[in-house]
Protein backbone atom coordinates (compact mmCIF):
# COMPACT_ATOMS: atom_id res chain seq x y z
CA UNK A 1 0.00 0.00 0.00
CA UNK A 2 1.02 3.48 -0.83
CA UNK A 3 1.23 5.74 2.06
CA UNK A 4 2.21 8.39 0.63
CA UNK A 5 0.11 11.68 0.01
CA UNK A 6 -0.72 13.40 -3.16
CA UNK A 7 -0.24 16.83 -3.12
CA UNK A 8 -1.98 16.84 -7.05
CA UNK A 9 -2.59 14.12 -9.54
CA UNK A 10 -3.85 14.66 -12.78
CA UNK A 11 -4.80 12.03 -15.24
CA UNK A 12 -6.18 12.67 -19.15
CA UNK A 13 -5.41 14.75 -22.24
CA UNK A 14 -2.61 17.62 -21.70
CA UNK A 15 -2.52 20.72 -23.45
CA UNK A 16 -1.52 24.27 -22.92
CA UNK A 17 -4.46 24.96 -21.02
CA UNK A 18 -4.40 22.04 -18.67
CA UNK A 19 -0.63 22.56 -18.22
CA UNK A 20 -1.05 26.05 -16.91
CA UNK A 21 -3.74 24.85 -14.72
CA UNK A 22 -1.95 21.99 -13.09
CA UNK A 23 1.07 24.47 -13.08
CA UNK A 24 -1.06 27.37 -11.12
CA UNK A 25 -2.67 24.64 -8.58
CA UNK A 26 0.89 23.24 -8.13
CA UNK A 27 2.18 26.51 -7.10
CA UNK A 28 -0.84 27.64 -4.44
CA UNK A 29 -0.77 23.93 -3.14
CA UNK A 30 3.04 24.54 -2.47
CA UNK A 31 2.48 27.56 -0.72
CA UNK A 32 0.06 26.26 1.46
CA UNK A 33 2.68 23.39 2.23
CA UNK A 34 4.73 25.82 3.60
CA UNK A 35 8.06 24.11 2.12
CA UNK A 36 11.04 26.36 1.97
CA UNK A 37 11.48 27.97 -1.03
CA UNK A 38 14.28 25.99 -2.34
CA UNK A 39 12.03 22.77 -2.04
CA UNK A 40 9.21 24.37 -3.20
CA UNK A 41 11.44 26.07 -6.82
CA UNK A 42 12.84 22.40 -7.34
CA UNK A 43 9.35 21.07 -7.39
CA UNK A 44 7.98 24.01 -9.09
CA UNK A 45 10.75 23.51 -11.76
CA UNK A 46 11.20 19.42 -12.20
CA UNK A 47 7.33 19.88 -12.59
CA UNK A 48 7.53 22.36 -15.36
CA UNK A 49 9.57 20.23 -17.75
CA UNK A 50 7.70 17.07 -16.86
CA UNK A 51 5.00 18.42 -17.97
CA UNK A 52 6.55 20.48 -20.88
CA UNK A 53 7.96 16.85 -21.49
CA UNK A 54 4.78 15.19 -21.36
CA UNK A 55 2.90 18.14 -23.81
CA UNK A 56 5.33 18.13 -26.01
CA UNK A 57 6.62 14.40 -26.86
CA UNK A 58 3.76 12.29 -25.83
CA UNK A 59 2.88 10.28 -29.15
CA UNK A 60 -0.89 10.59 -28.68
CA UNK A 61 -2.28 13.88 -29.25
CA UNK A 62 -5.92 13.15 -28.90
CA UNK A 63 -8.30 11.73 -26.02
CA UNK A 64 -10.48 10.04 -29.05
CA UNK A 65 -7.49 7.34 -29.23
CA UNK A 66 -8.20 4.38 -28.13
CA UNK A 67 -4.72 3.40 -27.05
CA UNK A 68 -5.09 7.37 -25.32
CA UNK A 69 -8.35 6.20 -23.09
CA UNK A 70 -6.52 3.04 -22.12
CA UNK A 71 -2.96 4.76 -21.05
CA UNK A 72 -3.93 8.28 -20.22
CA UNK A 73 -0.54 10.92 -20.03
CA UNK A 74 -0.39 11.16 -16.06
CA UNK A 75 1.15 13.96 -13.75
CA UNK A 76 1.71 13.42 -9.79
CA UNK A 77 3.43 15.33 -7.25
CA UNK A 78 3.36 13.88 -3.75
CA UNK A 79 4.60 13.73 -0.12
CA UNK A 80 7.30 10.47 -0.16
CA UNK A 81 8.61 9.27 3.36
CA UNK A 82 11.80 11.52 1.99
CA UNK A 83 10.99 14.35 0.06
CA UNK A 84 8.89 14.50 -2.50
CA UNK A 85 8.17 12.37 -5.80
CA UNK A 86 7.40 13.79 -9.31
CA UNK A 87 5.90 10.71 -11.40
CA UNK A 88 5.03 11.79 -15.12
CA UNK A 89 3.93 8.87 -17.57
CA UNK A 90 3.01 9.38 -21.42
CA UNK A 91 2.74 7.26 -24.74
CA UNK A 92 6.24 6.73 -26.79
CA UNK A 93 7.01 5.69 -29.70
CA UNK A 94 9.12 2.74 -29.39
CA UNK A 95 11.86 3.83 -32.10
CA UNK A 96 12.40 6.75 -29.49
CA UNK A 97 12.98 4.14 -26.58
CA UNK A 98 16.66 3.77 -27.38
CA UNK A 99 17.40 7.19 -27.40
CA UNK A 100 15.69 8.38 -24.28
CA UNK A 101 17.26 5.24 -22.40
CA UNK A 102 20.58 6.55 -23.56
CA UNK A 103 20.27 10.64 -22.38
CA UNK A 104 18.71 8.95 -18.90
CA UNK A 105 21.28 6.25 -18.30
CA UNK A 106 23.99 9.38 -19.00
CA UNK A 107 22.25 12.00 -16.63
CA UNK A 108 22.10 8.84 -14.36
CA UNK A 109 25.92 8.43 -14.68
CA UNK A 110 27.21 11.90 -14.26
CA UNK A 111 27.72 13.88 -10.76
CA UNK A 112 26.22 16.79 -10.18
CA UNK A 113 28.89 19.11 -11.24
CA UNK A 114 28.98 17.14 -14.73
CA UNK A 115 24.97 17.38 -15.19
CA UNK A 116 25.75 21.30 -14.92
CA UNK A 117 27.91 20.71 -17.83
CA UNK A 118 26.13 19.29 -19.99
CA UNK A 119 23.58 22.17 -19.19
CA UNK A 120 26.03 24.28 -19.77
CA UNK A 121 27.16 22.63 -23.15
CA UNK A 122 23.72 21.78 -24.20
CA UNK A 123 22.80 25.81 -23.99
CA UNK A 124 25.93 26.90 -26.10
CA UNK A 125 25.51 24.42 -29.06
CA UNK A 126 21.51 24.76 -29.14
CA UNK A 127 21.37 26.93 -32.28
CA UNK A 128 17.76 26.43 -32.20
CA UNK A 129 14.28 23.88 -31.07
CA UNK A 130 13.99 20.07 -32.25
CA UNK A 131 10.84 19.63 -34.24
CA UNK A 132 8.84 19.42 -31.12
CA UNK A 133 9.99 22.90 -30.09
CA UNK A 134 12.77 21.69 -27.34
CA UNK A 135 16.47 22.38 -26.93
CA UNK A 136 16.53 18.89 -25.43
CA UNK A 137 17.23 20.37 -21.94
CA UNK A 138 14.19 19.21 -20.54
CA UNK A 139 15.56 16.07 -18.73
CA UNK A 140 18.82 17.77 -17.87
CA UNK A 141 17.03 20.23 -15.69
CA UNK A 142 15.00 17.98 -14.20
CA UNK A 143 18.11 15.82 -13.51
CA UNK A 144 20.34 19.30 -12.42
CA UNK A 145 17.13 20.20 -9.94
CA UNK A 146 16.96 16.63 -8.41
CA UNK A 147 20.40 16.16 -7.84
CA UNK A 148 19.35 12.54 -7.72
CA UNK A 149 18.93 9.61 -10.30
CA UNK A 150 15.98 9.95 -12.52
CA UNK A 151 14.14 6.29 -12.34
CA UNK A 152 12.25 5.07 -15.50
CA UNK A 153 10.25 2.60 -16.83
CA UNK A 154 8.93 1.63 -20.37
CA UNK A 155 6.14 -0.46 -20.81
CA UNK A 156 5.28 -1.69 -24.19
CA UNK A 157 1.54 -1.29 -25.29
CA UNK A 158 1.88 -2.92 -28.79
CA UNK A 159 4.66 -3.08 -31.65
CA UNK A 160 4.36 0.76 -31.79
CA UNK A 161 3.95 2.59 -28.55
CA UNK A 162 5.12 2.14 -25.09
CA UNK A 163 4.40 3.70 -21.71
CA UNK A 164 7.57 5.95 -20.46
CA UNK A 165 6.79 6.37 -16.97
CA UNK A 166 9.68 8.90 -15.14
CA UNK A 167 9.82 9.65 -11.23
CA UNK A 168 11.83 12.08 -9.82
CA UNK A 169 13.03 12.28 -6.36
CA UNK A 170 13.13 15.83 -4.56
CA UNK A 171 14.80 15.98 -0.84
Amino acid sequence: MDNNKNIISFEGHIDKNVVDNILHELKLKLKILNLEVLTRKRIYSASVECLDNIYRHSEIKTNRDKLSEDYPSRFIVKEAQEGYTIEAGNIVQNTEIKDLKGRLEKLNELEPVGVNSLYKDTIMKSAGLSDKGGAGLGLIVVAKTTRKNLFYDFQPLNNKYSYFILKVNIL
